[in-house]
């Protein structure tokens, strides 16, 4: 497929069964504020794509900063293929075959007939027993010392999984200070996940200021009005984290304060 993307036009493969690969052109034109968003961090930065899925925003921002290094963090094996020869054009870019997560292990991953959609898939998932493999999972803020890299920005899309990707970054988040470009998608969050949408946004926007669909200064009830109302519970969020204001816990992006209070509570029973 020949594909349009940052001003050129690029040749991607994907699978002619996915409905995710045959809207690409779609998908890709929703990239604008990505493509803004990198255009805000120095040349030669140090991006983390998480969740590169075939390779469309990873190859959008190597196009727009071709002298800048690019990590596309990907578990899928269904995808990763796709992904490393879509990128195989692009000599900064350099493909993780991991999830990003809040500890390292294994996870348990749902391979989607649409690519767009598979995900981590945990105990608190809406539908047991489905079929999944085992996928690597590290830490944003393992990988980033090993190789002694100090990224700029983060690109998060990651079905639900963003809380435990947050929570391993915490070092990277609060020394960097990297932009995050991250879906915040209801859905995900809460079926797929077991999260509380409602605690992740009060943890976000306590710990981070937060940009929403081209508005700089929207607040948390705001925005979680106009998410449910107005958005279909999918938002890109454009996030820089505050200095001196420690990052969230990942309970306190998981839980609500009561939830917290009881599983602290439940803890500190005698056994």
């Amino acid at each position: 497929m020949l594909l349009k993307i940052a001003g050129q036009e690029v040749e991607f493969s994907g699978s002619d069964t996915d409905d995710y690969f045959k809207s690409l052109q779609t998908h890709a034109n929703s990239f604008d504020d990505l493509i803004q968003l990198a255009s805000r961090v120095p040349a030669d930065a140090v991006i983390f794509d998480v969740g590169a899925n075939i390779g469309v925003s990873a190859a959008i921002m190597a196009l727009v900063k071709p002298a800048a290094r690019i990590f596309a963090f990907e578990p899928s094996p269904a995808n990763i293929g796709f992904l490393r020869q879509n990128t195989a054009r692009f000599p900064n870019v350099t493909v993780v075959e991991a999830a990003a997560s809040h500890k390292p292990g294994t996870l348990h991953f749902h391979m989607s007939d649409y690519g767009a959609g598979s995900h981590v898939v945990t105990e608190n998932h809406i539908t047991l027993g489905m079929p999944v493999v085992d996928v690597p999972a590290i830490r944003l803020d393992d990988y980033a010392n090993e190789h002694a890299l100090r990224p700029a920005l983060i690109k998060l899309d990651v079905e639900g999984h963003e809380p435990e990707v947050l929570a391993g970054a915490g070092r990277i988040l609060s020394e960097e200070r990297p932009f995050v470009h991250m879906e915040f998608n209801t859905w995900t969050l809460n079926a797929y996940a077991g999260h509380s949408p409602a605690a992740f946004a009060q943890a976000l926007w306590h710990a981070f200021d937060v940009e929403v669909h081209n508005n700089p200064k929207p607040n948390s009830l705001t925005f979680l009005h106009d998410h449910f109302v107005k958005d279909h519970c999918f938002a890109d969020l454009i996030m820089k984290p505050k200095a001196g204001v420690p990052m969230p816990t990942y309970e306190e992006m998981s839980f609500s304060p009561a939830a917290r209070e009881a599983i602290s509570a439940a803890r500190q029973l005698p056994r």
